[in-house]
């Protein structure tokens, strides 16, 4: 039946599809927690006070945020988000990479499996 194949290639792009999502959803997370660090660092270099690291912070979310239209503060806890699921679970973000579990089902700051 014609019907079942076509189905089938459906099912299958709409699994490839999904698969690059995960992908792209991964590398913005890794760019995102990258982003932190350099702040981070860049307030370790100067000795800078809690205030100051703030600011740090603040910046490079306002840059990426502008870069992308987004809400600065969105950004901000994007990046807060990222950095504690590339330091905390890296083999979360492993698995999450190899398709093996989804972001979308996300609940309470954790993962489920897909």
């Amino acid at each position: 039946m014609g019907d079942a194949r076509v189905l089938a290639d459906l099912v299958a792009d709409v699994v490839a599809a999904e698969a690059a999502l995960a992908a792209a959803e991964v590398a913005r997370v890794r760019a995102l927690a990258a982003a932190g660090q350099f702040a981070v660092d860049a307030a370790a270099s100067a000795r800078a006070s809690v205030r100051a690291s703030d600011m740090a912070m603040r910046e490079v979310a306002s840059e990426i945020a502008a870069a992308c239209r987004l809400s600065d503060r969105t950004v901000q806890r994007d990046i807060d988000e990222a950095m504690v699921l590339v330091d905390s679970y890296p083999s979360v973000v492993g698995a999450w990479e190899a398709g093996a579990i989804s972001r979308r089902r996300r609940t309470g700051g954790t993962v489920e499996a897909t």
